[in-house]
């Protein structure tokens, strides 16, 4: 005698991360891993802004600004590091978040400049490194790696 099959019974099979069983494992190239340094540096300078400025969040509003750009900062981070690992639509996910606030600090650049020297410095300083980080982010080495599907 056979047990009746449950046709109800969910399906048995073992599960696991399909992108990540395709996809050859190949080595990050070099100028990836520069890449990822300079975005973490570029962080750096961001934590250390924030750090050195924190009388600026002394009130109720900087408070809110100070956790919404806590949050904004974490999720900055987490694309960093997923393009560490290799994901494609978090080099575009950066690239569209950088070119946004480039805008931004081309049509703000007045007010940049009545900060102080270290906010200049430090704002431009980050720009530099983001920007040499997304240039090689985009090179052909950098595309067949991010592509290897």
């Amino acid at each position: 005698m056979t047990t009746p099959v449950n046709p109800y019974e969910a399906p048995r099979a073992r599960v696991a991360d399909v992108a990540d069983m395709t996809r050859p494992n190949t080595p990050r190239p070099g100028v990836i891993s520069l890449a990822v340094v300079l975005l973490w540096a570029a962080m750096a300078f961001e934590a250390l802004g924030m750090a050195l400025d924190f009388d600026r969040y002394a009130s109720a509003v900087g408070m809110v600004a100070l956790g919404v750009t806590l949050v904004l900062v974490g999720f900055v981070l987490w694309l960093i590091t997923l393009i560490g690992k290799g994901r494609n639509w978090a080099r575009l996910t950066y690239l569209a978040l950088f070119v946004l606030g480039s805008i931004y600090h081309l049509t703000h650049m007045r007010e940049l400049l009545t900060h102080s020297a270290f906010d200049v410095v430090t704002t431009l300083a980050q720009t530099a490194m983001q920007l040499a980080a997304m240039v090689l982010l985009f090179l052909r080495e950098s595309n067949a790696w991010f592509r290897r599907d």
